[in-house]
């Protein structure tokens, strides 16, 4: 919110209309928006019962400090708008604590969560899924097109299958496509489709891309 969004900061340059001025206006923004986040649905909510702390603390993970104090606190998975401003944000998943099994909810849970109420919400709210190497995973996948998406996700890890036999047939030079400049920089793509994942009932695609440049008089590479 403060280093990405600026939030606090545009709250403060919100023009105050009121006339009546003794509570500021971020006094009051900025709580209400904390409370959208954590998805409380009201004040009374949080205050009134007196169960309310307990009650906020069941829905917090937790995590032993190195004092041997038990910290409370929330982790999210959010689905935003990526490329050119402005990057709205569609929805958020808070992940939920522990079930008795001793672990936290993972973001793959969270994020299949996500995809399937924003789907229900708001019908085909995006074409394209973009996600880090943390959801290449097949009942991820299978939920994206489930619900109608493509998905396009970082893969990196050497050891998965897919990645081996995709780095194969790039160095035999199957699937190139094309060599251009990008600037000062030399481009090189592949693409290759008819990949499979267990678990996964859909081919996959893989594409190669691979930049060379010079900087301070050295050759400089990037492959992802």
């Amino acid at each position: 919110m403060k280093s990405v969004y600026k939030i606090p900061q545009k709250i403060k340059c919100l023009t105050d209309e009121r006339k009546r001025k003794s509570i500021p206006l971020f006094n009051i923004v900025m709580p209400v928006l904390l409370f959208l986040m954590l998805q409380y649905e009201s004040f009374h909510t949080i205050f009134s019962a007196p169960e309310s702390m307990s009650k906020r603390l069941k829905n917090c993970l937790s995590r032993k400090k190195h004092t041997g104090e038990t910290e409370y606190f929330y982790r999210s998975v959010v689905c935003m708008i990526i490329g050119k401003s402005p990057h709205v944000i569609l929805g958020q998943e808070m992940l939920k604590p522990r079930d008795g099994s001793g672990k936290d909810e993972g973001e793959l849970t969270g994020g299949k969560r996500l995809i399937e109420r924003l789907k229900k919400r708001h019908g085909h709210f995006a074409d394209v899924i973009v996600a880090d190497a943390l959801y290449l995973n097949a009942p991820f996948i299978n939920t994206l097109k489930e619900n109608g998406l493509e998905g396009v996700i970082r893969l990196k890890d050497e050891r998965r299958m897919i990645f081996q036999d995709a780095e194969r047939l790039f160095k035999q030079d199957e699937g190139k496509k094309a060599s251009f400049w990008k600037g000062k920089k030399k481009i090189e793509v592949w693409d290759l489709s008819g990949f499979k994942m267990e678990g996964c009932p859909y081919k996959l695609r893989v594409v190669r891309y691979h930049e060379q440049w010079e900087e301070n008089g050295k050759e400089r590479e990037r492959f992802m």
